[in-house]
């Protein structure tokens, strides 16, 4: 991808929306305000991406065969962290587009596994319908956190199932 850019997508990541207009965009997995943590699941980037190269360079020099985070996800956060101490000329030289997690990763890692069940009462299904809504209306891709729900088949009427009937044409077929 360095070398010759383009778009990278985990097999647990579906797309919703045309993904043309990503340029050298990474996405935030969560929300909390000053301490964004940033996923590998979904990258768009051009050729010879400085932001890339950083990323190899940390990869090569800090590796560990024992972390499987450190050496994925938690090294795109670092390597964001780095560049943003650092001068804005060099934020500006990298030519990233931090996204909000609902661009990428709409459900977080630690709430997934409660939407593979369908919802018990009124206010949890109207809860869900209001994160269906934004998923539909401001989600380019959706990320199934497959580490943490392989085990999970979703529930018809929960919102997973809902996901994946509208974008997916044969992933209820398999499960």
């Amino acid at each position: 991808m360095c070398r010759y850019g383009g778009i990278y997508l985990d097999s647990d990541v579906i797309i919703l929306k045309p993904l043309t207009s990503l340029r050298n965009s990474i996405g935030a997995t969560n929300h909390v305000s000053g301490n964004s943590r940033f996923g590998g699941a979904v990258l768009a980037f051009e050729k010879q991406s400085p932001l890339l190269e950083e990323c190899l360079r940390e990869f090569y020099s800090t590796y560990d065969d024992t972390l499987v985070q450190w050496n994925g996800a938690e090294l795109m956060t670092r390597v964001i962290s780095n560049i943003s101490s650092r001068a804005d000329e060099n934020r500006g030289h990298l030519d990233i587009k931090l996204e909000p997690f609902v661009k990428f990763y709409p459900i977080s890692s630690t709430d997934i596994i409660r939407y593979f069940s369908e919802p018990d009462n009124m206010v949890q299904k109207a809860h869900h319908d209001a994160i269906f809504s934004r998923i539909v209306n401001d989600s380019t891709t959706f990320h199934f956190w497959n580490g943490i729900t392989s085990a999970l088949v979703p529930e018809p009427g929960s919102l997973v199932s809902k996901i994946l009937n509208r974008y997916c044409l044969h992933c209820l077929d398999v499960l």
